[in-house]
């Protein structure tokens, strides 16, 4: 059977306004409102070369204390742009196993694919708390002109509880800012967008 993703056609998501380039926090809630709106569900292999489609993306930026978890991804990840990258944000597509029962809809939607991912890419053993942070867009390449991010701050209690769940994919550890920065030409786009709007503020980190 062939994936499908939740996708949103650009006008739509962006009401006529200005395509918005990196990170931001305007009109959060209008934004969610357009997305519940107006997805819906479509190959993934079509939408992959489709502009006017966004896939919709919940990113997510795990941190404990002052650390952020971040990735190096492998190999044997399906998307080979991304091989050997770092990243800061974990997160992936919406597909429509979120819809679980018939009484569901799409008002939680998002975070009901927020949880899956968090939990198919890492094994958190631990209370976590989030909270809506922000929206990622960028257009300069082919793989974000296609996606949309909702940025979100994961905060866990108990940073030794998480791990990478499939580590042939992915390696994992908790990083400061400091040292997250010796990676930063090989983080990927958005990885690196979070980071100068996101930790790098947050944390008082320069360079």
């Amino acid at each position: 059977m062939k994936e499908q993703v939740f996708v949103v056609p650009r006008d739509k998501l962006f009401a006529g306004q200005p395509v918005p380039h990196g990170f931001g926090k305007n009109d959060l809630t209008g934004l969610l409102e357009r997305i519940v709106q107006h997805g819906k569900f479509a190959d993934r292999a079509t939408v992959e070369t489709d502009p006017s489609l966004k896939q919709i993306i919940p990113y997510m930026l795990v941190s404990w204390q002052d650390k952020i978890f971040t990735l190096h991804r492998q190999k044997g990840q399906t998307e080979k742009r991304l091989h050997h990258k770092y990243s800061i944000g974990v997160g992936g597509h919406i597909n429509p196993v979120e819809l679980t029962k018939s009484s569901d809809d799409k008002k939680n939607i998002i975070e009901k694919g927020l949880e899956r991912e968090l939990h198919e890419e890492l094994s958190v053993n631990c209370p976590y708390q989030y909270e809506l942070a922000g929206f990622l867009n960028d257009d300069s390449n082919p793989v974000g002109e296609v996606h949309f991010g909702l940025v979100f701050k994961v905060s866990v209690e108990d940073g030794p509880a998480v791990t990478v769940a499939e580590k042939d994919l992915m390696k994992g550890e908790f990083m400061t800012a400091d040292e997250i920065k010796k990676f930063y030409p090989d983080l990927e786009t958005w990885s690196q967008i979070v980071f100068d709007n996101l930790v790098k503020k947050q944390t008082g980190s320069t360079g």
